[in-house]
């Protein structure tokens, strides 16, 4: 999600994060299914900035868990989906082969 972000013109920002935390889906997506509230772990030191041309699908302004391309199949999440959520993992496989 950082070099996403950084790529399209976003900013990477200090946002130190460890453990379990809830995640809030605000939209529904291919990728993170409808919205609703789910655990996910963090491990990170930086968050970062919406960058132009992209929406928040899961998180909140100023603390964004998950972002999408508005046009492009192209998607960020600062939390690690493996640890509790390896749905996302398979999900993600599956958009890689459509």
């Amino acid at each position: 999600m950082q070099v996403i972000a950084a790529v399209f013109g976003g900013a990477i920002v200090p946002q130190p994060k460890i453990g379990l935390e809830r995640i809030e889906i605000i939209k529904e997506t291919p990728l993170l299914g409808l919205p609703r509230e789910i655990e996910g772990y963090h491990l990170h030191n930086f968050g970062v900035t919406l960058p132009l041309g992209f929406e928040i699908v899961a998180g909140r302004p100023g603390e964004v868990e998950a972002f999408q391309h508005a046009e492009r199949p192209i998607y960020g999440i600062i939390f690690h989906p493996e640890v509790r959520n390896r749905w996302i993992v398979e999900r993600f496989d599956a958009l890689l082969l459509e």
